[in-house]
């Protein structure tokens, strides 16, 4: 089953999964991954074979969608180091601080390994605030 990050007409990379289903990408959104930019050109232009992307499909499609946001919506701002509170919604724009709650801690692992995998900068970045907010304010045994 094919699933579609973006609804628009334009030009889709497609990526295999985990799971091995295809997720077709706008393209304008997969060349934000430094790694998948540099597997298309180093490609022939009529090589329409699927990327293979080691992850779940629910986990690139949450990374995508955070690309799509940072396109067609805002960017990532610069975030303080270290984080200033428990409180990511004090130090960032509310869409990224409600984007990066997720259901677990492994959850959050998983975005940041594909955000590194694929070399997406600032998702790493948006990961890792959010797993030091996490640990703001919490004693050693509480971290174990």
């Amino acid at each position: 089953m094919d699933n579609k990050v973006s609804s628009s007409s334009s030009v889709k990379v497609s990526l295999i999964t985990k799971e091995n289903r295809t997720l077709l990408i706008d393209r304008r959104f997969a060349l934000q991954s430094n790694l998948i930019k540099s597997m298309l050109e180093e490609r022939d232009p009529t090589d329409t074979e699927p990327i293979p992307i080691n992850f779940e499909e629910k986990i690139l499609t949450k990374v995508f969608a955070f690309v799509e946001h940072e396109l067609e919506v805002e960017m990532l701002p610069d975030l303080p180091r270290p984080v200033p509170s428990d409180r990511l919604e004090d130090c960032m724009p509310k869409w990224f601080a409600e984007y990066i709650k997720m259901p677990s801690i492994e959850t959050i692992y998983d975005i940041i390994a594909a955000a590194n995998y694929l070399d997406i900068p600032n998702l790493v970045e948006l990961g890792c605030a959010k797993v030091g907010s996490l640990m703001k304010n919490k004693t050693i045994p509480e971290l174990r």
